[in-house]
């Protein structure tokens, strides 16, 4: 199965401590916490996602960062010449 490691490095229940876990409070469903983790792994990569949610300053600040990186992921693949700046051109 493929990416079934990665997705059971960022969403394990088994890791203490994980960076990504407070990040995902806000998204109700397993799976869909799952489905969003594993987007983001591939579209930034697994290193540089936990990289960038490391780097913030304020731990209490992760899920927000968290949250914006998945809505510019978002906006890259709707629209790939403006992001999410395009989306908020054309109102989406």
């Amino acid at each position: 199965r493929g990416g079934g490691r990665e997705a059971a490095d960022l969403v394990g229940d088994e890791l203490e401590g994980c960076t990504i876990r407070p990040c995902l409070d806000w998204i109700r469903s397993p799976d869909a916490q799952a489905n969003a983790t594993v987007f983001l792994a591939k579209f930034y990569g697994r290193v540089e996602l936990l990289n960038l949610l490391a780097a913030s300053p304020d731990a209490g600040l992760r899920p927000t960062l968290f949250h914006l990186l998945l809505y510019e992921a978002c906006g890259w693949m709707v629209n790939p010449v403006y992001g999410s700046v395009g989306l908020l051109w054309s109102g989406q």
